[in-house]
């Protein structure tokens, strides 16, 4: 009877752990490490950062740095910087949920204040969106939710000119680390588990 216990055990163990790998949504809140220039990080997540201006690499853009106070979807600390610049993203695995708050220097609406565009695992396209930021009291806001086909790069740029605004602040970066097939191991381990402890207690009565 023991024996049939330690595998339903285990068979819990594998089905908790894949139920933790579907909701592992990671969230970056650019205040766990020091005040530092974002092109070239690699935060300890593997997500790696990158910023340029006119394609050159540049550094007038900072994690944990101060940006818009606390609004809707940004809150200081953030990653913040100039408009003239493109932010990147590499997550470490392909990811098919990203969420992210993206804020201007401009207290009126931005119509197209934002534009993403996101890339799958073989650096092809999925598409460009632009967002409307919407009015708040120190900067223009808005959050960009995306699910879908996995990404693995992202590029954030700020069209529009000096005129929306001349500084951007971006935070609260979702993503789920986990590969899919990785979860699928787990969840397949626990499914394995499963059926052989059925097995096993039909041997029993």
């Amino acid at each position: 009877m023991s024996r049939k216990l330690t595998w339903l055990a285990a068979a819990v163990f594998f089905c908790v752990a894949a139920t933790a790998f579907a909701a592992g949504e990671i969230t970056l809140t650019m205040d766990d490490l020091p005040l530092q220039p974002v092109n070239g990080l690699v935060h300890p997540t593997g997500v790696q950062f990158g910023f340029t201006v006119a394609g050159i690499a540049n550094l007038d853009a900072h994690y944990h740095s101060v940006g818009p106070g606390s609004l809707t979807y940004v809150q200081d600390p953030s990653i913040e910087g100039t408009t003239d610049g493109v932010l990147s993203v590499i997550f470490p695995a392909p990811t098919p949920i990203v969420r992210f708050g993206v804020a201007r220097s401009n207290m009126f609406a931005i119509p197209n204040g934002a534009a993403i565009q996101l890339f799958d695992a073989t650096n092809t396209s999925l598409g460009t969106t632009s967002l409307n930021l919407v009015q708040m009291p120190t900067f223009a806001e808005a959050q960009f939710a995306y699910s879908g086909t996995p990404v693995k790069r992202m590029t954030v740029g700020f069209p529009g000119g000096p005129g929306s605004g001349t500084r951007f602040a971006f935070d609260n970066l979702a993503f789920i680390p986990v590969p899919e097939p990785a979860r699928a191991m787990v969840l397949g381990g626990g499914v394995a588990i499963i059926a052989a402890s059925m097995r096993l207690g039909r041997r029993f009565y």
